[in-house]
């Protein structure tokens, strides 16, 4: 079976690849979904006790997690940010594993793994070969800005503590430009899919 990893920094438009894959039929594990959801799983509650432990009781309201309070301390700098992956990581990594092996059982020919930390987290090894969705900082700014409705500064903060597009680049095995609209960038995907999964 064939893995095909998908990453890009904050607001490169990977959500949006990953979306024009599923309308194409394709299965998509999405890393960012699984961290939510393994958070209301069983076995959740443990890993919020220890977010909770770890930044502080104010992270949780009426019992729920408040991603937004846990993302202001967590991303604060980069000892914090480290703290925040030692605890999620290694069950996200488990969960991600668990779909792979679960669609190879199935005998799935393509799976997409849709991962921000694809590199950080060592997830590329999973994959047969690497999609990066590339577009500038200055792009990928104001389109987290329009998304998120945050400021400026919480887009940088949160970028700070991802590798580098340049690094991303010598790492990736494919580069997709995505800095102009969307009609572009469904070009560059069906070019790509037809080289990558003979379509």
């Amino acid at each position: 079976m064939k893995v095909i990893g998908i990453t890009g920094g904050i607001g490169s438009g990977k959500s949006t690849v990953s979306a024009m894959l599923k309308n194409a039929g394709f299965i998509v594990i999405d890393a960012d979904k699984i961290a939510r959801e393994i958070l209301i799983s069983e076995g959740g509650n443990e890993l919020i006790a220890e977010l909770s432990a770890t930044f502080g009781d104010f992270i949780i309201k009426n019992g729920i997690l408040d991603r937004k309070e846990l993302a202001k301390v967590a991303f604060a700098n980069a000892k914090e940010k480290e703290k925040l992956d030692a605890i999620m990581l290694p069950a996200i990594i488990r969960k991600i594993k668990m779909e792979i092996s679960d669609f190879e059982e199935q005998n799935m020919q393509v799976v997409f793994l849709d991962a921000p930390l694809l590199f950080e987290a060592g997830l590329d090894v999973l994959c047969t070969e690497t999609w990066l969705i590339h577009a500038s900082e200055s792009i990928r700014v104001l389109r987290t800005i329009k998304r998120d409705n945050v400021s400026e500064n919480d887009v940088r903060m949160r970028m700070r503590f991802q590798m580098s597009d340049e690094q991303k680049i010598e790492m990736a095995d494919f580069v997709i430009d995505n800095s102009k609209d969307e009609e572009y960038l469904k070009k560059q995907i069906k070019l790509r899919l037809k080289e990558s999964v003979n379509l």
